[in-house]
C-alpha cells in the first residue's frame, strides 16, 4: 500500500469521526434542551414604580367599566354568587323546610251529626 492510500484512507476515517461527532454533539443540544433547569425561563422583576403603574392602570380600567355597567344594572338581578345572596339563602331554606300541618282539632272544626 501507498503512502497515498494510507493518507486518503486516514483522511476518510477523520472525516466519518468528524461527522460522528457532530451528530452526538446535535444528540446531547437536543438532550439538554429537555432538561429543567436549562428549559426554566427566569422571570423578570418590576420595579415598586412599574408595578404601582399597572396596579393604578387596572384600577382606572376597572372603574370604567363599573360607571358604565352602573346604570345598566340598575333593578337588574345580581350577579353574586348563589351562596353569597341572603334574598336566596332565605328562599331555598323556606322551599326546604318541612310543611307542618295544623293537626290540633280545635271544637268547631268537629262536626256534629
Amino acid at each position: 500500500m501507498s503512502i497515498s492510500a494510507v493518507l486518503n484512507r486516514l483522511k476518510h476515517e477523520r472525516d466519518r469521526a468528524a461527522n460522528k461527532v457532530k451528530r452526538l454533539d446535535r444528540a446531547i443540544g437536543a438532550l439538554a434542551g429537555l432538561s429543567s433547569h436549562n428549559s426554566f425561563r427566569r422571570r423578570r422583576r418590576l420595579s415598586a414604580a412599574a408595578r404601582r403603574r399597572i396596579i393604578m392602570a387596572q384600577k382606572a380600567r376597572w372603574a370604567r367599566v363599573a360607571a358604565a355597567t352602573e346604570g345598566a344594572l340598575k333593578g337588574a338581578v345580581s350577579l353574586r354568587p348563589h351562596h353569597l345572596r341572603p334574598d336566596l339563602i332565605r328562599q331555598t331554606k323556606e322551599r326546604e323546610r318541612p310543611q307542618t300541618f295544623n293537626t290540633v282539632t280545635t271544637p268547631s272544626d268537629k262536626v256534629m251529626c
